[in-house]
């Protein structure tokens, strides 16, 4: 939710996310992170981690919530092997490098081809995710947090987002 929250801070429309390479979406990220200081503690205080646009530098606060504490064990230590990186950044981390910002662009070509495929003049109640739902106008589709986490828990999560 962040990320999108991120994305929509710096690019605003789905257009001007799409018209981005996505090493200068994770560049433009992380000068967001560096340079607000309140929405970066914000991130972190609640345990989530920011996975800076290099892939090797993290800012973290006091805890994360993932990797999940082990009880009892709060010191405990981890491998950090690629395979768990990228575990942990799909779980719940904000993910600023450029395979990620890539990764929203494709959801975002997917949600316009969706959006394209809507006959608009069908006004029955299967129909609830086209032009009206995104508010899209001619030529703009604008950012909108909350619609793209349910896009992505419905349509990558199956419906489901549970801890492993």
């Amino acid at each position: 939710m962040y990320e999108a929250y991120l994305l929509k801070k710096c690019y605003g429309t789905f257009e001007s996310l799409l018209a981005n390479d996505p090493v200068v979406i994770g560049q433009t990220l992380e000068r967001l992170m560096i340079e607000n200081q309140d929405l970066r503690t914000r991130i972190v205080s609640i345990g989530i981690p920011i996975l800076m646009a290099s892939g090797n530098k993290l800012i973290r606060g006091s805890r994360m919530s993932i990797p999940a504490d082990i009880p009892g064990r709060p010191d405990a230590a981890f491998d950090v092997t690629d395979e768990a990186l990228n575990q942990w950044a799909h779980d719940g981390w904000v993910d600023l490098r450029p395979d990620n910002c890539a990764r929203w662009q494709r959801r975002l070509e997917q949600i316009l081809k969706e959006i394209s495929l809507y006959d608009p003049q069908d006004t029955s109640s299967h129909i609830s995710k086209g032009k009206p739902y995104w508010h899209q106008t001619e030529g703009s589709t604008p950012l909108h947090p909350p619609r793209l986490a349910s896009w992505i828990l419905s349509n990558e999560d199956l419906g489901t987002r549970m801890k492993s």
